[in-house]
């Protein structure tokens, strides 16, 4: 090490800002960061805390180290604390401004940060806390991690940092072959360019693949989102979309009209499980906060014109999850009404029923694509009691992985399947990307289901970086489409024709021996099998 031992337990006086080397990572065993008087929850006591680099057989990472103050740590009994913050699971760093936490620290425009903690999550589900009477310490340290290649970083807000450990699943050659060909979002500038002097859209698929591979700008996302949804045609003019507009208009008044209706009978039951959860639904985001909130009223006049109109669709529990975001960004009850409407119709995305059969059916070819692209994974759950039922992925298909990002990262997300750029079913390989970076671990220990589900359900929602697991997504994307063979439940997640095209994976039914479940055999739609299928 650079420093003396002598250097470290040094009671300095001169707290001054760490030494950070202008590469960090290049260095071996340098000091990159050093403050005094940090308090280590698990040890009662304060002490000082050293960060620096040091050399692994997997590169460069940081080491962590904590001691008691009041010279050497066995005079008081307190033992010493290190830890290799390239094995951890997530750092999460939370500030204080003025003395208000969380969401009242949040909400504060300007708030100098005057204290806070460090929580460190070690893959055995341990948590080390670390407390910071002094903010510029702290934000001193966010800017050390930032600058550490194995982090990703998240930022809720000035108040809410997380940094995940990065451990890559696949090798640059093995990304998406058109990853980074698009530099931003989609802006209304590029829109305009994209659009001919009447209002159409001319090329669509380059609109789709600047979404799917960076976005949409927010002030664009009203005017975007129902060409997506497919309440809008992209080849329509202008003034065609204003006639549609009014047209929607027309026929959502007839809708409420009928269930208003005194002969008309509404489901009761359906009518008190809404009034249940939409209270209950995202209730603090700004557009819904309050007790008195219009929006409530207007999400609930939605889902009962939506069970009129879709008479033969139950109502189910995920359904306000899915309408509460599509009302916020667009907020027009009726165009709302009608992209929710296109949403759990005609997309493949959403299945808003928690019924076993729904399940199943994105259950079937989730597991095949785990069984294609990370077979030790798969390996793994087959070892598990009921491991192959997914049931920490349920979650994720009923309200398409809502609960596990922040709501901006949950919009980006979404946009990116309604798209539908190269593959209808985008969703199920990001459920593979996050199975790919997190599932290690839970084959390291190994894990049980019971660890299993606290993993997927508890300790990774809202800590996930979303940027790593949509590249990590698109990546198995085209890792997919490279597979020589594929199995029938897998048809219907790509475009007829991809089954077709030259170098693509051929489709096989060693399972289902071409009966009526196959989704190749069994439709009268589908296409005839020839050399291209092997049944």
């Amino acid at each position: 090490m650079n420093a003396t031992n002598e250097s470290v337990n040094k009671d300095s006086e001169d707290d001054a800002d760490s030494p950070c080397p202008s590469e960090v990572g290049v260095l071996e065993d340098d000091y990159v960061y050093f403050r005094n008087n940090i308090y280590f929850k698990e040890r009662g006591c304060p002490g000082q805390l050293y960060i620096v680099t040091r050399g692994s057989a997997s590169g460069p990472t940081l080491i962590l180290n904590w001691i008691p103050s009041g010279g050497h740590p066995l005079n008081n009994g307190v033992i010493p604390f290190t830890t290799d913050l390239g094995q951890v699971e997530m750092i999460r760093i939370f500030c204080h401004a003025q003395g208000k936490v969380g969401k009242e620290a949040g909400e504060r425009e300007n708030g100098d940060v005057t204290s806070g903690e460090m929580v460190i999550s070690s893959r055995e589900n341990k948590y080390y806390v670390f407390e910071f009477t002094e903010g510029n310490k702290l934000l001193e340290l966010i800017k050390v991690l930032k600058r550490w290649k194995c982090f990703t970083y998240q930022k809720r807000d000035d108040y809410h940092h997380t940094f995940n450990v990065y451990r890559p699943q696949l090798e640059l050659s093995q990304l998406h072959a058109e990853e980074g060909s698009i530099k931003s979002v989609l802006t209304e500038d590029t829109l305009k360019t994209l659009m001919d002097a009447e209002g159409r859209i001319t090329d669509e698929q380059f609109m789709k693949k600047i979404v799917f591979f960076q976005g949409i700008a927010l002030n664009l996302r009203k005017e975007v989102w129902p060409f997506l949804l497919g309440v809008y045609s992209f080849g329509s003019t202008a003034v065609e979309r204003n006639k549609a507009k009014e047209d929607l208009l027309t026929e959502y008044r007839s809708i409420q009209a009928k269930r208003e209706d005194p002969n008309y009978t509404e489901d009761k039951r359906a009518v008190e499980q809404v009034e249940k959860d939409i209270v209950r639904t995202d209730r603090s985001h700004p557009y819904y906060r309050g007790e008195e909130n219009e929006h409530i009223a207007v999400m609930k006049n939605i889902l009962r014109n939506y069970l009129t109109y879709e008479s033969s669709i139950r109502y189910s529990q995920g359904m306000t999850d899915l309408l509460a975001p599509l009302l916020a960004i667009l907020d027009e009850e009726v165009l709302a009404f009608w992209c929710f409407t296109k949403l759990v119709k005609e997309s493949s995305l959403f299945r808003c029923t928690s019924t076993r059969a729904s399940v199943e059916k994105q259950l079937e070819p989730l597991r095949m694509l785990i069984k294609l692209l990370l077979p030790k994974f798969y390996s793994y759950l087959e070892k598990l009691e009921h491991g192959l039922d997914l049931m920490f992925s349920h979650r994720w298909l009923l309200v398409f992985l809502k609960r596990e990002f922040s709501e901006s990262d949950t919009m980006f997300i979404w946009e990116a399947c309604w798209c539908k750029y190269e593959t209808k079913s985008f969703h199920l390989f990001i459920c593979i990307a996050i199975m790919a970076i997190y599932g290690q671990r839970a084959m390291d220990k190994p894990m049980n289901m019971d660890e299993l589900m606290l993993l997927f359900l508890n300790t990774l929602p809202q800590n996930m970086p979303r940027d790593m697991v949509l590249t990590q997504a698109r990546g198995y994307l085209h890792q997919f489409t490279k597979c020589p063979e594929a199995h029938c439940s897998l048809a219907p997640i790509m475009p007829l024709n991809f089954w077709f095209q030259s170098g693509n994976p051929k489709l096989t039914c060693e399972l289902c021996k071409g009966d009526h479940t196959c989704p190749v055999r069994g439709k009268s739609d589908a296409p005839q099998l020839d050399r291209e299928y092997r049944c």
